[in-house]
């Protein structure tokens, strides 16, 4: 899970940032500025699903 923090914190903010910039500058849509923050969410979601099953797995192979 730390590293999945991590990477979003590298990599996922940027992402946030730019998608907010867009929203300001463009004057875009609402509904544009939801999904794209949504998308980089679910990612880090995903991301973190994927590393607690990781770990789970591997706990049960040292049994």
């Amino acid at each position: 899970m730390y590293n999945s923090i991590q990477h979003f914190n590298e990599f996922g903010l940027k992402k946030v940032e730019k998608v907010i910039e867009t929203f300001m500058t463009e004057k875009k849509d609402l509904a544009d500025l939801i999904f794209g923050l949504q998308e980089s969410l679910f990612e880090l979601g995903r991301n973190i699903v994927a590393e607690v099953l990781e770990m789970i797995l591997f706990f049960f192979s040292l049994q």
